[in-house]
């Protein structure tokens, strides 16, 4: 009896993982490609907002980067060699970024919902990595 519950179970949920991932529609497929054409311009915005406001504290991004990799990385010794004013402009800055980045997740977000639910766009996002003849479709289709 329990083997044939196990069989039953197994069943169950290979036939579901079937089911669940439905197709790709060549509208689909057009539509994902034009959701990913407008993430890559908000994610172009998101870049230069961020350089310009690191740029308005007269940082330039080359002198900003090691500072932020110092920050991110938790290096207590770079850190320990700025200056009260320059850990006080790194944080008023990461925290322009934090602000900047839901607000452009807000944007993505919107986008994406104006023709996807968020998990059928996962759904198509995780199909075109795992399929070569999507892949081959999706890029004929930004080749146009």
């Amino acid at each position: 009896m329990k083997s044939v519950l196990k069989l039953v179970t197994l069943f169950f949920f290979a036939t579901s993982a079937l089911f669940a991932q439905e197709t790709v529609t060549d509208t689909e497929l057009e539509e994902f490609a034009q959701a990913i054409v407008g993430l890559q311009t908000i994610n172009m915005q998101a870049q230069t907002e961020m350089a310009n406001v690191v740029e308005s504290t007269g940082l330039g991004l080359e002198e900003f980067e090691p500072l932020y990799e110092a920050k991110m990385t938790n290096d207590t010794e770079a850190l320990s060699k700025l200056s009260e004013e320059e850990t006080k402009n790194l944080d008023n800055i990461l925290a322009r970024f934090d602000a900047l980045g839901a607000y452009y997740d807000r944007m993505a977000e919107e986008m994406i919902t104006k023709t996807f639910t968020l998990e059928r766009f996962d759904e198509i996002s995780v199909q075109v990595e795992n399929d070569p003849a999507l892949v081959a479709k999706l890029q004929a289709m930004f080749e146009e």
